[in-house]
């Protein structure tokens, strides 16, 4: 599909897998990552095939399911905190209420992430907004 349309925030585990599995989906059943990317202001891209530009190839593709923990690891290294927060949505809610952390999981228009053809998703860590 070339007008995929996705972007969902949250936190936990559980909440991420659901939404990896949802969004590999939305490709096909038989979607598969088969290599990743980092940018600065975009995240952690995960790709369905290579477009041409540098891709960090996995030695087998991954499901969902078996991209999950790499994920997880990802959000947890510090690595992912260097990862600007561009969207005013992903900023700290200057507010009365709290910030906690979460992720976001995207496309950006036509399905694409910086523009690159073959891209599953981003994933980036987020500021998830709980007023009073």
């Amino acid at each position: 599909m070339d007008n995929r349309i996705f972007n969902v925030n949250g936190a936990g585990d559980k909440q991420l897998a659901a939404v990896l599995e949802l969004v590999f989906n939305q490709l096909g059943e038989r979607t598969f990552a088969k290599g990743w990317s980092i940018n600065e202001d975009k995240g952690l891209i995960l790709h369905a095939y290579h477009s041409g530009k540098p891709m960090n190839e996995f030695p087998i593709p991954l499901r969902a399911s078996e991209a999950l923990p790499m994920v997880l690891a990802w959000l947890k290294d510090a690595d992912a905190g260097r990862i600007k927060h561009t969207s005013s949505w992903d900023q700290p809610y200057n507010g009365d209420g709290d910030n906690r952390p979460g992720w976001r999981v995207y496309c950006e228009d036509w399905g694409q992430i910086a523009g690159l053809g073959g891209t599953i998703c981003a994933i980036k860590p987020t500021n998830l907004w709980f007023g009073k």
